[in-house]
């Protein structure tokens, strides 16, 4: 009985445990932890960077008014333009990658797509991870601290990495974020060709990257512990949204002019994937996000500097496959 337990045990603590359907894997968790989400996804983040379309997603299209949000890559176009998407109040945006229109936001009910990591609409927060306060914004300021300073994005992520009661303290968080400097990349073509797309810079990232000053946006992301992510060797579950890479694939080493996306140095303690919608003035909350009021769709670069934030964190319970549309 003893052995039995053990054995348990240890399957249990594998954070890329699969099911024996093979739709879903697990995080552990302490007893006693805070509700937890499951988080539903379509594809693999990894599938996306060889530029991999397997046969069950080449014509998968996604409902963005059935779930709360969600982020990777899509168009309403179809896959030929593919480019970093979000999803928000019940519409796709999407950054174009049709030449014709470069960079343009596309937006609609609905987007294909070849990878999405979706939260659902009736998942329950965590917790709320404030960074500075609105009171704080004219000046500039984060609450407690001279108004000088600045957060890193990649300091965000972290604090809700350590604030999360999953194993690997993985977690997605959404929100309004007032970034006093948003850097930030857009791919510029599609990852449908069977190539990877740090290999291919010349193709994927002919596009310096974005730097805005005092850029308000919503952001939906995942974070974890990168040894967590790394043990996920077959890639059923963290795997599936996080990836070496995504955390500084804009910042100053690509501003430098470093040889590519992919060669940024050490890599960090945490890993965290983060694509963001610009608001309009005017547009302060999720529930206010409509076409007209969407100026760009990008991926969050972790140096990017961050004014103050409010976000909903959701400690991950499971992954698991996205059935419905």
């Amino acid at each position: 009985h003893r052995a039995r337990t053990m054995a348990l045990a240890f399957a249990w603590a594998l954070p890329g445990w699969t099911s024996a359907s093979g739709c879903q894997a697990r995080i552990p968790r302490p007893r006693g932890s805070p509700r937890l989400a499951t988080i539903e996804v379509v594809g693999s983040v990894r599938d996306i960077i060889n530029g991999v379309v397997r046969p069950e997603h080449a014509h998968r299209i996604l409902d963005a008014t059935a779930f709360r949000t969600a982020f990777l890559v899509g168009s309403p176009r179809g896959l030929e333009s593919m480019g970093e998407m979000i999803c928000a109040n019940g519409h796709a945006f999407t950054c174009s990658t049709d030449p014709a229109d470069l960079h343009q936001t596309l937006s609609d009910t609905y987007c294909w797509t070849t990878g999405a990591c979706i939260l659902p609409r009736d998942a329950a927060p965590s917790r709320t991870l404030s960074v500075g306060g609105s009171e704080d914004a004219q000046s500039g300021g984060v609450r407690g601290a001279a108004p000088a300073h600045r957060a890193a994005w990649a300091e965000v992520c972290a604090s809700a990495v350590r604030a999360s009661s999953a194993d690997g303290g993985a977690v997605v968080f959404c929100g309004i974020v007032r970034f006093s400097r948003l850097s930030a990349i857009q791919i510029t073509a599609a990852p449908i060709h069977g190539e990877s797309i740090f290999t291919r810079r010349d193709r994927y990232y002919s596009v310096p990257p974005v730097e805005l000053e005092g850029a308000s946006c919503f952001v939906f992301g995942a974070a974890a512990a990168t040894d967590s992510v790394e043990r996920d060797i077959g890639g059923a579950g963290l795997g599936r949204i996080l990836y070496s890479g995504a955390t500084g694939v804009a910042g100053r080493h690509a501003r430098a002019g470093s040889a590519g996306a992919d060669d940024l140095g050490s890599e960090p303690a945490v890993l965290h994937h983060t694509h963001a919608v610009r608001l309009a003035s005017g547009v302060s909350t999720e529930r206010d996000i409509s076409p007209d009021g969407v100026l760009g769709v990008y991926h969050v670069s972790g140096d990017s500097e961050v004014q103050w934030a409010k976000l909903d964190c959701f400690d991950m319970d499971a992954v698991v496959d996205h059935e419905a549309g």
